[in-house]
């Protein structure tokens, strides 16, 4: 679900089970070198569908990522000191690109993400699908209202060019 309340269906980007899939416009790409280009309603390597692409065609040599702007208010806000438990379904390519670089050049690959003022990180192997889940903390809810999925703790974690990514069933609950 996405959703500050339990069972709160907030719009059509709501994720419980099979969700429907990301819109191409709902990221954008954050301190992106280059381009970081999405497609709505892939399949990953793997054959799984549904799932919203995304990649870079540049080498990142700093952080990069991705962004909701104003996800707080699209949720119905973040409370102080109230815990969220944030998911997705994470699938990172295992491939190298012209030059022979490995696309995500460390395994297991450390992704990151922040809302209300708190990051989580969670390593992800690339080449398979994974749900990446945590619980934040939220210790600000009128400065760090945006979502970032990022890539960049430890620096040899950041994306090369050609790195793909795969996302959806992005879901947020208070616990």
């Amino acid at each position: 679900m996405l959703g500050l309340g339990k069972s709160i269906d907030r719009s059509g980007f709501v994720a419980q089970g099979d969700a429907p899939p990301i819109a191409d416009d709902f990221f954008t790409g954050d301190s992106v070198q280059g381009t970081l280009s999405f497609t709505a309603n892939q399949s990953a390597p793997d054959g799984s569908t549904g799932w919203l692409k995304g990649v870079f065609d540049t080498e990142q040599t700093s952080y990069a990522g991705i962004l909701r702007s104003n996800f707080a208010a699209e949720v119905g806000g973040i409370t102080i000191g109230a815990i969220y438990k944030i998911s997705f379904d994470l699938f990172l390519s295992d491939g190298t690109n012209s030059a022979n670089k490995d696309h995500w050049p460390s395994a297991p690959t450390t992704t990151t993400i922040s809302l209300g003022g708190r990051s989580a990180n969670q390593d992800i192997t690339p080449g398979s699908a994974t749900l990446w889940e945590q619980t934040l903390f939220a210790a600000n809810n009128d400065t760090y209202v945006d979502l970032y999925i990022f890539w960049n703790i430890p620096s040899d974690d950041r994306p090369n060019a050609d790195a793909e990514f795969y996302i959806k069933n992005l879901e947020i609950e208070s616990v």
